[in-house]
């Protein structure tokens, strides 16, 4: 299987991967988190807690033998490929699974990386989903391969399958990635949450400001979302587009998502619903 963005990183100065970026705590057990992604993905093992105990000790003797496959056949080999392709199968879902839920950021904190803010995920869309877990995948199997080959940190006595040990080495890449992730977000974040720029501008002609309201009005009965109806009140009532979201409940990011797909369906329905221009005959007047 061939994973396109296995080998780069997106965001420059990412680490190699070295020893110190996969601290001791990637041996953790999978925990409470990554068993409900498991159980959530059809991942789980067995049905009851005898048969899971018996199976991940099998896993956990299986990967103690694959660890030494792989060194005897060599690094870069069959064998290892196909270890990697299994790792990154088994990771990119059950990352964006945590990441969905918010359940990354508990287990990233309970590994010693909480992010900060530890909010930030509730702005994530599904493509930021997956793009995070294809880079905490790609940022952490060298230091993966590293840690579990060269350095042999990794140990079943620990409890951790080496799937487990992966999705902790990518979790705790996940603060350094959301903090790049935000700070590009800030340099390119639009200006302004307005519907549009001149809608509440004050009009000197009672008769125009009586158009407006109107039109105003026909916006808010459209909108069912009453967190956007109060944002959109409240920048007419000259608050400002941060001011607004965080006095609705939303963060401003999520409130000019929204805002966006008002407009765009609002446009929609015009060009639907205004007659087309008649073109004339070639030659004509």
């Amino acid at each position: 299987m061939s994973f396109p963005w296995r080998a780069s990183s997106e965001f420059a100065g990412a680490p190699d991967g070295g020893e110190e970026a996969l601290p001791d705590t990637a041996g953790m057990p999978g925990g409470a988190e990554i068993e409900e992604a498991e159980s959530a993905l059809g991942l789980a093992l067995g049905t009851d807690a005898g048969e899971r105990e018996q199976l991940r000790a099998a896993r956990l003797h299986a990967d103690s033998l694959m660890v030494e496959a792989v060194l005897e056949q060599g690094l870069g080999g069959t064998r290892h490929r196909a270890l990697e392709d299994a790792l990154i199968t088994y990771a990119v879902p059950v990352l964006q699974y945590l990441l969905s839920n918010g359940k990354l950021v508990s287990k990233a904190t309970r590994l010693g990386a909480p992010p900060a803010p530890a909010d930030a995920w509730l702005d994530f869309t599904e493509d930021d989903r997956k793009e995070f877990a294809q880079e905490m995948v790609a940022t952490a199997l060298p230091g993966f391969t590293r840690a579990v080959f060269e350095k042999r940190r990794w140990t079943p006595d620990r409890g951790a399958a080496l799937k487990t040990y992966f999705v902790n080495a990518c979790i705790l890449h996940f603060a350094r990635l959301q903090g790049q992730w935000l700070a590009h977000r800030k340099a390119i974040r639009p200006v302004g949450l307005e519907i549009d720029p001149d809608a509440f501008a004050p009009a000197p002609d009672p008769a125009v400001t009586v158009a407006l309201q109107d039109e105003v009005d026909r916006v808010l009965s459209r909108v069912t979302d009453s967190q956007l109806r109060q944002v959109i009140v409240l920048r007419g009532a000259g608050w400002s587009a941060e001011d607004a979201a965080q006095q609705a409940g939303l963060t401003p990011k999520a409130a000019e998502g929204r805002l966006a797909r008002l407009r765009k369906n609002l446009k929609d329905e015009r060009a639907a619903t205004e007659p087309h221009a008649t073109r004339q005959p070639e030659g004509g007047r």
